[in-house]
């Protein structure tokens, strides 16, 4: 059963993790160039761009046209180093998700373009639960006593939000992963503190991310289609409308469906009462 925390729990916690502060911190940085470490091999073994790649992926884009150059380039290259792209690929977005680095979204959008809508998703949706499985287990080894200081109010937030629903805590992770109430960095590196079991979240973080993670797919996918074919066409506008506001949903209505979502669970917990 996940754990209630409150700010005197967090201060407990602090002084308790005192001693191993500095030995975790430094396991942690000692994991990370590790990791980092591996990402570079994958990268330099990369075959080498041409020259005339090179200019076009090392320059900042200032326009559109800039954009494209650089898509096409990759959506080359993964054409004739396939399985090369997919491992280095899948190796950067386990180091992004697995040290809570924000930039996943945009390997998301990329896996539509790269990889196309079903094998894209599916690449997607793996990588980030394996990755968020990692930073669950390092949360929970290494890197308590450094969390607890960094998003004190993080976790007690948290917890109050688990705590309204431990008795729907599958339904209520996945709520949470589809909508933005809090960010999905803040679930990894906190639920093993709350002592949320490993199963319960890796099933909830791979279900509960494939409808955005199709939404990323599904944008990488048109974008790479407007850039093979040179331009755009109404459908392809009209979809990226669609996802554009599908996306928004969650957003624009938050507190909507949060309140729904009490409700609901609310008017289970009075059935069960009355049964």
């Amino acid at each position: 059963m996940p754990s209630d925390i409150t700010q005197e729990d967090i201060d407990k916690l602090i002084k308790d993790t005192q001693k191993d502060f500095r030995k975790n911190v430094t396991w942690l940085a000692v994991l990370f160039v590790v990791f980092a470490t591996v990402i570079w091999y994958v990268v330099m073994s990369l075959p080498s761009f041409s020259e005339a790649e090179k200019d076009i992926l090392f320059r900042i884009p200032r326009e559109g046209k800039d954009l494209d150059n650089i898509s096409k380039v990759i959506m080359s290259y993964s054409d004739t180093n396939y399985y090369t792209m997919l491992a280095a690929f899948v190796c950067m977005y386990l180091f992004l998700q697995t040290f809570a680095i924000p930039g996943p979204i945009f390997l998301s959008i990329l896996s539509g373009a790269l990889f196309g809508g079903v094998i894209g998703v599916t690449i997607v949706c793996v990588s980030a639960t394996i990755g968020s499985s990692m930073c669950y287990c390092m949360s929970w080894t290494l890197g308590k006593p450094l969390i607890v200081r960094l998003i004190p109010g993080a976790i007690i937030k948290f917890s109050g939000m688990i705590k309204e629903h431990k008795h729907n805590l599958v339904s209520y992770l996945l709520f949470l992963r589809i909508t933005p109430l809090l960010p999905s960095i803040v679930i990894n590196i906190s639920s093993p503190i709350l002592d949320i079991p490993l199963s319960t979240f890796m099933f909830s973080t791979f279900v509960g991310l494939i409808p955005l993670n199709i939404v990323h797919c599904r944008t990488g996918l048109i974008l790479s289609e407007i850039t093979q074919l040179g331009g755009t066409s109404l459908l392809q506008v009209f979809w990226l409308f669609v996802i554009g506001g599908v996306a928004l949903i969650p957003t624009l209505f938050k507190q909507k469906l949060e309140s729904k979502f009490d409700e609901v669970t609310h008017a289970k917990e009075d059935a069960k009462k009355q049964d």
